[in-house]
């Protein structure tokens, strides 16, 4: 299951695949704040340039202890194997985040965006970390201001 479309922050309105209308990425004040304007959202968690789950990964990587304690007490509703652990804790310890995995366990992924799908995939989680995802078609926007884009039950499509 695709957890990557969401839905506007500040109206609720569907982030749509493909949309000819600008795209505002919010970014919290103790990264710079403002937005990043995309002009066209792909479906796969990318706002033009901007790759939305690496984001969050850096964002919230001081998080990291935290979020592996919650998956170990059955908090997180994101459901992590054994290795999605593992790529956690290696990307916290800025190790490469292969490196330990056990083999023939099934892993969602090894690379930074899977790090902020762990993260930010449900509206639960999303809403838990310090800096969650917050995208907008309302350019006035301001990060502070609104509470983390959920998800979109329809992954940006009608």
């Amino acid at each position: 299951m695709a957890c990557f479309s969401r839905l506007d922050c500040v109206t609720g309105e569907q982030i749509r695949i493909g949309s000819q209308r600008k795209i505002y990425v919010l970014f919290p004040k103790e990264y710079g704040g403002g937005h990043y304007i995309a002009e066209r959202y792909d479906g796969n968690g990318n706002y033009s340039s901007i790759k939305i789950n690496e984001l969050i990964a850096d964002w919230n990587k001081h998080m990291i202890p935290e979020i592996l304690h919650l998956v170990d007490a059955g908090e997180w509703e994101f459901s992590a194997t054994a290795n999605d652990k593992k790529v956690l804790q290696n990307f916290y310890e800025d190790k490469p985040l292969e490196e330990g995995l056990t083999e023939g366990v099934f892993c969602h992924g090894t690379d930074k965006k899977e790090v902020g799908n762990i993260m930010c995939c449900f509206d639960k989680d999303n809403a838990r970390l310090d800096f969650p995802v917050k995208v907008t078609y309302c350019g006035d926007a301001i990060y502070e201001h609104w509470n983390p884009s959920k998800r979109d039950p329809n992954q940006g499509s009608d």
